[in-house]
């Protein structure tokens, strides 16, 4: 069997051993296509799709599955299995519906899944998509519910657990969030109770706790088996005598339905969302106050400025039996002092109360000393109880003294996009303004690279600041250096420290001393070159494969090309004439014609059993071109250009009809890139090579129509080199990768013959993506382009009397650029009527074209064009006279300009004229020596609104009838007067002697 098989015969028997799954030849192709998800008792839509309509209905095997989830089914048993779908004869698609099941039951969402079936009479063949599912989402909600574990009431410092329960048990990516509800009565709040999850084994799996110092914490479910969460609510011993509470623990509502809470402001995402227990959805407990008694603080915390007082109260919390004393202490060794005395500073420490005025707040005073060091002093006031059925240590006062002493120094961080004149800004700021006109803080800061290098990226800098009395905010600018090439985001820092004068710096402290600068970056390369340089490869691609598709099959063996010559091995030497002339130096020969004219084939004697399919017999060929190109562009103010060099090798079959293969290429690619002007830091090198595989086709409609296609990646690698301000470069190397696809149509769409309307087409779209790898310091790339082109053109001949004929042409030219590189649209629309009477030997011509829209929309051109010329004579001899006048630009060719560009911006590029011109050119062929020479002297004038040119000739040549080939040799003496309006020498003279020789 042939290894190389892109399908297997319908015919093949069923004893064969098949490794490959290969289609049956001739069959449709079938692949299945599934709708959107849907909900439980929505249909699920499959589209069964064939790569050709069949002739006849064709009928397609199913086969219907489900995976379910919590033993639930969402598809009715009768409902799955094997199945058939029908597509209708000359259709290329049916629709397969399977419904879903609606229960009431809470269960995993499932999936269905629709594969198709291999036909046993091998009708058609299941392609690579045989199989598509579809999610079904249950509409069901999850119920949670809530319980309190134990009963009773509870003291202050008890503990209550209570559980969260799922209707069901969750799998891997779901989530529900249940809030809940923590209140009381309306001496209640947060400050009562504290809540946490029970730790333990086996416990609280799946689960998490939020937002629990809030009165609605939030419990989460996540998870494979999450089911269960159990919490513990400890109530608070506040300390402050109550007559009792009472605690309510429920599960919230999200405020955005009246049955209880769902996930539009949570992150549930469980099918039929999450609902509340109907009735076991909330607890209450009551709390006992402790009977012990306490002192009444006003406050817990005290803060007070050095050289500053402040106060609160102190009273009891019941009233006492008898006389009570409370001392507080907690001063020594600190610059506080304490005075209980309202009236007078004596630095009494204790407080008395009696069950008269036990209810009665009485203060204490705390005062701060100034002191010389820089720091803030903590100090706990406590509080200790004696008599009166008061004992013991009671609440205490936490005092914090602010120092007003110390300078704290910050610098913010800076950010910046990449531009030219661009600057990091830091702000180092003091917090508070000296007030000693004499003193100054002065802080050195210095750049130090992190991601952004010094030199690369921004210019390093390093100086002190000083803080004079009244001084806040000092300003530090960072120049950020511009490039055009594509670093991401990078960061460096600002780093403060201290000058070296202690004595001036006494007190002051950083509370930031780094910054952070971030330079963000989006310039244009490497990506606007890679795109392109890909984009000038694909092309190259395209073209050397529609030469060859346009070209006729050479004769068996080796054909060899030399810039633009072709070698042959067995014709005469008159055959070769031009390559022996450039390879002797009598024409000289460029790099570019080298590598573009150059080529091979080679195509081994075709044998008898050569099998060509329809078209007939088929052939095995290889073949190599070369392409070269240039390119320029320019995008966000970046200015670039870049020569490119192709090299393709190949091997392909061909038939009369049918031609496919596969190109492996390699380009090289270079140039440069450049910024604003005078910004020398924009500016690079640039360069690529590129390894590319292009499998590739060709079919032909009818003997003159083709269709094509070829499509291919390719792989390679990037140089980028900025250039740098103090000379030194940095190169960039990452890997490139290139992906392309094109298709188009070439010929004569209507063949009318020598008296119909002919019509002849091309069209093609083009589109490809360039991607280039992340390396350090340079971002990763990605572009795209794609291009449409279409062209036609019309002629219709009419035969006149005495063999004239009259000849009309129309043609139309249209092509849309778009993507990354330059993009525009451009319609082009020619016509020409030509007339000639070879008997009379008069011909003549009128032509015309005009630009309608381009990209750039202030672009126009028109042209118009008369020619006529008479040679009556049959051979060289007798007069000869042609005439011409144009209008506007170059009159003819308009279409191929606008196509054949690379880029829509070249065509410009390719017009030239756009100015009145006349030509006109007179010769005489005179007999000379004998009959066997011809001597031909000649006028010519050519007129326009900036030149104008006369030209003399006297050419000798051995004498030609009509119709017999060009002469053998010619030599011709020829001078010219050219007069120039622009010109800095307004004339010119030149004289020439041509000699060409035919061997």
């Amino acid at each position: 069997m042939d290894n190389n098989l892109s399908c297997l015969p319908r015919n093949l028997s069923q004893n064969v051993r098949i490794d490959v799954k290969l289609p049956w030849c001739g069959v449709p192709v079938i692949t299945i296509t599934g709708s959107s998800d849907v909900s439980e008792g929505d249909n699920a839509v499959f589209t069964i799709q064939a790569s050709q309509a069949p002739t006849a209905n064709l009928s397609v095997t199913l086969e219907v599955r489900e995976s379910s989830g919590d033993g639930q089914d969402f598809v009715a048993p009768d409902n799955e299995g094997l199945k058939t779908v029908t597509i209708p004869s000359g259709q290329l698609s049916a629709t397969y519906t399977v419904s879903t099941v609606d229960d009431s039951t809470d269960e995993v969402n499932g999936m269905v899944t629709v594969a198709l079936q291999d036909s046993t009479a091998r009708e058609y063949s299941a392609g690579h998509n045989a199989t598509a599912s579809i999610s079904v989402e249950d509409d069901d909600a999850t119920v949670v519910s809530l319980a309190r574990l134990g009963s009773g009431g509870l003291t202050e410092g008890d503990t209550v657990e209570f559980i969260l329960t799922l209707g069901r048990a969750l799998v891997a990516g779901e989530i529900i969030d249940a809030p809940l509800s923590i209140g009381g009565d309306s001496g209640v709040s947060t400050d009562d109770w504290s809540l946490l999850k029970k730790a333990g084994d086996n416990l609280n799996t799946g689960v998490t706790l939020s937002a629990i110092t809030t009165a609605t914490p939030q419990v989460r479910f996540s998870g494979a088996g999450a089911r269960r969460a159990t919490l513990q609510l400890t109530v608070v011993d506040d300390g402050t005598t109550e007559s009792g509470e009472s605690i309510t623990v429920a599960l919230g509502p999200d405020g955005s339905e009246t049955n209880g809470f769902d996930h539009l402001s949570l992150t549930t995402n469980v099918g039929g969302g999450a609902d509340p227990h109907q009735t076991q959805n909330s607890f209450s407990v009551t709390v006992a106050d402790l009977a012990a008694q306490r002192l009444v603080l006003s406050q817990a915390t005290l803060a007070v400025e050095e050289g500053g007082s402040g106060s609160y109260m102190v009273k009891l919390a019941t009233q006492p039996s008898g006389d009570v004393t409370v001392t507080v202490r907690g001063t020594a060794d600190t610059d506080l002092i304490l005075d209980t005395n309202d009236e007078e500073l004596d630095n009494q420490e204790t407080l008395t109360f009696t069950p008269s005025n036990w209810d009665s707040g009485q203060p204490v005073k705390v005062t701060a000393a100034q002191d010389t060091d820089s720091l803030n002093d903590h100090v706990t006031l406590s509080h200790v109880a004696a008599g009166g059925d008061y004992t013991g240590a009671q609440p205490s006062v936490a005092v914090t003294v602010n120092d007003d002493d110390t300078l704290l120094i910050s610098v913010t961080d800076a950010a910046v996009q990449e531009a030219e004149g661009a600057e990091l800004v830091f702000k180092v700021r003091l917090n508070k303004a000296l007030t000693d006109s004499s003193r100054t803080v002065k802080v050195n800061y210095a750049t130090r690279n992190g991601t952004a290098t010094a030199g690369n990226d921004y210019v390093a800098t390093a100086d002190t600041l000083s803080f004079a009395a009244g001084d806040t905010e000092k300003t530090v600018k960072v120049v950020v250096l511009d490039d055009s090439h594509d670093e991401a985001s990078e960061t460096m820092n600002l780093v403060l420290s201290l000058a070296a004068d202690s004595q001036q710096q006494d007190g002051v402290r950083f509370v930031n001393p780094v910054g952070t600068g971030t330079i963000t970056n989006s310039d244009p390369m490497p990506r606007a070159w890679l795109t392109r340089f890909g984009r000038t490869v694909s092309q190259q691609v395209v073209d050397v494969l529609q030469d060859r598709f346009s070209t006729r099959p050479s004769a068996p063996g080796l054909a060899l090309t030399v810039a633009g010559e072709e070698l042959t091995d067995a014709g005469p030497l008159a055959e070769n004439q031009q390559v022996l002339s450039k390879l002797l130096g009598f024409e000289k020969v460029g790099a570019p014609q080298l590598v573009e004219g150059s080529s091979f084939s080679f195509s081994p004697q075709a044998t008898a059993t050569a099998a060509g399919g329809a078209g007939g017999p088929g052939r095995f060929s290889l073949w190599g071109q070369g392409a070269l190109a240039s390119f320029r562009g320019e995008e966000d103010s970046v200015s670039l250009e870049g020569d490119v060099s192709t090299a393709l090798v190949a091997a392909e079959w061909r038939t009369e009809r049918w031609q496919a293969g596969a190109a492996l290429s390699h380009s090289w690619g270079s140039g440069s890139y450049q910024g604003e002007v005078g910004n020398n830091s924009g500016d690079g090198e640039i360069s690529a090579t590129l390894t590319g595989l292009f499998p590739y086709g060709r079919y032909g409609l009818t003997p003159r129509l083709d269709i094509w296609a070829v499509a291919g990646t390719g792989w390679g690698e990037l140089s980028l080199q900025p250039l740098q301000p103090d000379g030194e470069g940095r190169e960039y190397q990452p890997d490139t990768r290139l992906g392309m696809a094109a298709v188009g149509m070439d010929g004569l769409l209507m063949d009318g013959g020598a008296e119909g309307l002919s019509l002849n087409a091309t069209a093609d779209v083009l589109t490809l993506t360039t991607t280039s790898e992340a390396v350090k310091e340079l971002a990763s790339s990605e572009g795209a382009v794609s291009r449409l082109r279409l062209g036609l053109e019309a002629v219709r001949p009419f035969p006149l009397s005495g063999g004239a004929s009259l000849l009309p042409s129309l043609e139309i030219g249209l092509r849309q650029d778009s993507g990354d590189g330059e993009t525009g649209f451009g319609l082009e629309l020619g016509a020409g009527l030509s007339w000639s009477d070879a008997a009379r030997g008069i011909s003549g011509a009128l032509q015309g074209r005009t630009l309608l829209t381009h990209t750039d929309e202030e672009f126009r051109e028109e042209g118009v064009s008369f020619s006529l010329g008479w040679d009556p004579s049959s051979g060289n001899r007798g007069v000869s006279l042609s005439v011409s006048q144009a209008w506007g630009a170059v009159a003819s060719g308009g279409m191929d300009s606008l196509l054949s560009p690379t880029v829509l911006e070249a065509v410009d590029d390719t017009r030239t004229g756009g100015q009145e011109q006349f030509e006109a050119k007179l010769a005489y062929g005179f007999p000379a020596f004998g009959e066997g020479l011809t001597v031909s002297p000649g006028l010519g004038v050519v007129l326009s609104s900036d030149r104008r040119k006369y030209s003399l000739l006297w050419a000798l040549s051995p004498y030609g009838e009509q119709g017999q080939a060009d002469a053998s040799w010619e030599t011709a003496l020829e001078g010219e007067r050219e007069e120039r309006s622009s010109a800095p020498t307004s004339v010119g003279h030149s004289l020439g002697l041509r000699f060409s020789l035919l061997f």
